[in-house]
């Protein structure tokens, strides 16, 4: 198995609403009450459109400082 430049990164993905997660990827915790507020914040503001699946990037920016 080698390595490349996109397989050694970190991504993930929070997901709001139902989806249909593809198997290749691993459920990772939860988001507490707090950080559920934002992401309905950013939820509500739409995406990009950017998704075939539906969906895409927010339109307004989200960084996560602490996982606790």
């Amino acid at each position: 198995m080698g390595t490349s430049s996109a397989s050694i990164r970190c991504q993930f993905l929070l997901v709001f609403g139902d989806s249909l997660l593809q198997p290749q990827y691993s459920v990772f915790g939860t988001v507490g009450e707090p950080g559920l507020r934002a992401l309905e914040e950013v939820a509500a503001a739409g995406d990009d459109g950017s998704s075939p699946l539906g969906g895409g990037r927010p339109l307004i920016p989200m960084r996560i400082v602490a996982v606790g």
